[in-house]
Formats: C-alpha cells, sequence, structure tokens
C-alpha cells in the first residue's frame, strides 16, 4: 500500500517532469526583427505629466522636468527635446 507521504512525493515529481518542457521553451531568446506601434488615443499634450489629479500634478512638477513648457503667449517650445518632428 502506498503511503500519503510517497504519493504526494510521486505527484510533486510529475508535476516537476510536466513542468520542464514549459521552462525550457520559456528560455528561448525573444526574435529581434519586430516592431511594436500602438496608438492609444489622439495626442492632446505633449507632456505626459499632464493629469487632472491635484497630487500627481503637484509632485510630477517638483520631481519630473517636462519635454515641452510654454511661454507667456502659452506657445510651446522645447525644455528636454533638443530635436523632434512630427509624423503623419
Amino acid at each position: 500500500m502506498i503511503s500519503r507521504r510517497d504519493l504526494i512525493k510521486t505527484g510533486m515529481a510529475a508535476g516537476a517532469a510536466i513542468s520542464i518542457p514549459s521552462l525550457l521553451r520559456a528560455q528561448t531568446s525573444p526574435s529581434t526583427d519586430q516592431t511594436v506601434r500602438m496608438v492609444i488615443d489622439n495626442l492632446s499634450v505633449f507632456d505626459p505629466v499632464v493629469t487632472t489629479a491635484d497630487s500627481t500634478y503637484t509632485h510630477a512638477f517638483a520631481v519630473y522636468d517636462t519635454l515641452f513648457g510654454t511661454d507667456s503667449q502659452f506657445a510651446p517650445h522645447p525644455q528636454m527635446v533638443g530635436k523632434w518632428d512630427v509624423s503623419d
């Protein structure tokens, strides 16, 4: 008769043996010739820090510099960006 302890050991060994092929498959290197392009929505602001939450807004401006700033006429000008272009 098989004891409960031997049954558990056998089950764990079988589970480990079944999972080995999936572990080996996970270690293959991914293909490097893929491009991912993603657009969630139309761009409404140039600054990723812009938010409606006051605490996030205050923290973001205290910690992060912005990519673009605005002058007294609210015209955008680069702050951290050296060069940029707009694609269609």
